[in-house]
C-alpha cells in the first residue's frame, strides 16, 4: 500500500493507535514534551513503513514479516489487532478502492461519448450513474425512461466497467465498517452511512470521471495516476459524503 502525504494516514493511525505506549515506543527517537501525534506519526511512520524513493509520496508501502504479519514495534504488539485493522481500513479505502476507481476510469474511457451519439439530448443532461444492490450500473438524474434505458444498456455491456464498479463498492464499504471497529464510530470516512442499499444515491460515478480527467497528469498523452490524481479523487468523495451521505457514525 502506497501512503500518499495527501491521505492523511499518518494522522488516522496517530488518532486510532493506544497514545499510552507513545513515550516508550520514542524512548529512543528526539524526545518529544508532550504526548502529541506528531511523536506517534514518526514512531509508525519509521518503523511500519518504508520510504518512498517518489517526489509525490512520502511513503511507498508498509512493511511485513516474512510469515505476512504487519513489522510493529515491540511496544505496539500487544495493540497488534486494533492497529492491523487500522491499516486493514486504510487498504481497502486509499488503496483498493482507488485502484478500482483507476480501472473504472480506462473501461470508461470512450463510453460517454458513445451514450451522447446514442442520445444526443442527455449532453444537455445533468446525469450521472452509479451502482445497485444487485452489482447493476444504474443511471441516475431526472432522465425519461428511454435515456435512463440508453445509458444503462451501453454501461452495463462493458463487463470490465461492471466489475470494476462493483469492486470499488466492495471495498469501500468495508473500508468504512472496519473503520468504525467495534464501537461502531468514526471521526473519518467511516462517520458516514453508506452501505449496500444507499450505495447508488451517494456516490455517482460519472462525476467521479470527471475528476480523474482533469487531474490526469501525463505529458505523454496517457493517464498517470499520482499525487494529484489521488488528491482529486479523495476530495471529490469527501464533497460526495458531506454532500450526501448521513454522518450516523459520528463520534
Amino acid at each position: 500500500m502506497k501512503i500518499s502525504s495527501n491521505q492523511g494516514a499518518m494522522q488516522y493511525a496517530s488518532n486510532q493507535a493506544p497514545s499510552e505506549h507513545v513515550n516508550n515506543a520514542s524512548s529512543n527517537k528526539t524526545p518529544k514534551t508532550s504526548q502529541d501525534s506528531s511523536t506517534l506519526n514518526t514512531v509508525l511512520a519509521d518503523d511500519i513503513f518504508t520510504p518512498s524513493n517518489t517526489d509525490f509520496s512520502e511513503y511507498e508501502k508498509a512493511n511485513y514479516t516474512s510469515d505476512g504479519r504487519l513489522n510493529l514495534p515491540p511496544a505496539f504488539e500487544s495493540h497488534r489487532g486494533a492497529i492491523e485493522a487500522i491499516f486493514t481500513s486504510m487498504d481497502k479505502l486509499y488503496s483498493d478502492t482507488p485502484k478500482a476507481a483507476q480501472r473504472m476510469f480506462h473501461a470508461y474511457s470512450g463510453m460517454e461519448e458513445q451514450i451522447l451519439r446514442e442520445s444526443s439530448e442527455l449532453s444537455h443532461k445533468d446525469w450521472g450513474f452509479s451502482v445497485n444492490e444487485q452489482g447493476v450500473l444504474v443511471a441516475t438524474g431526472r432522465l425519461s425512461d428511454a435515456q435512463r434505458d440508453v445509458i444503462e444498456t451501453k454501461l452495463n455491456s462493458n463487463d470490465s466497467l461492471v466489475k470494476a464498479a462493483q469492486d470499488f463498492k466492495a471495498h469501500f464499504i468495508e473500508g468504512l465498517e472496519i473503520q468504525r471497529g467495534d464501537l461502531g464510530k468514526s471521526q473519518y470516512w467511516g462517520k458516514y452511512d453508506v452501505n449496500n442499499e444507499n450505495f447508488a444515491d451517494i456516490i455517482d460515478f460519472k462525476s467521479m470521471m470527471s475528476l480523474i480527467a482533469n487531474s490526469n497528469e501525463s505529458k505523454t498523452g496517457g493517464f498517470e495516476w499520482r499525487a494529484k490524481s489521488q488528491y482529486a479523487w479523495e476530495q471529490g468523495m469527501v464533497a460526495q459524503l458531506k454532500a450526501k451521505a448521513e454522518p450516523k457514525f459520528s463520534t
